[in-house]
């Protein structure tokens, strides 16, 4: 079994920064950003969990990051668009289709090789759209 870290990164609100220090306070959990400012969590800050996965470009995999999983129909030669955000699930992190069948996600495991990584839903919003 692979070992992996438990890494972060936080939304603040206007981009993604990485994480420095999470300090657990009675008012709140404090989240310390690498350019030294810090805020609450669920106030302007989101954060975000590294999945332990790689697209297939080697990039890490964040929850709330936006795979292109699209792939060319053998059939037709069609291409095939299939979006996924990543999120967490109750005992594993999941990729779920956007604009697709409910039932068109999937443990992350079973397409992180095959996906690429082309924004998240914090600073792409529009890529959640179903056009």
């Amino acid at each position: 079994m692979q070992k992996t870290n438990l890494k972060f990164k936080v939304w603040d609100g206007k981009k993604i920064c990485e994480v420095k220090n999470i300090e657990f306070a009675e008012d709140g959990v404090i989240i310390t950003k690498d350019d030294g400012y810090f805020g609450y969590l669920d106030s302007d800050f989101q954060l975000l969990q590294y999945t332990g996965f790689k697209d297939k470009n080697g990039k890490e995999i964040y929850t709330g990051y936006i795979l292109d999983c699209s792939y060319i129909n053998p059939m037709t030669g069609d291409v095939v668009k299939k979006l996924y955000v990543v999120g967490p699930a109750k005992a594993y992190v999941k990729a779920q289709c956007i604009g697709g069948h409910p039932y068109d996600n999937f443990p992350l495991f079973l397409k992180d090789d095959r996906g690429v990584i082309i924004g998240n839903k914090y600073q792409n919003p529009e890529l959640l759209e179903v056009k």
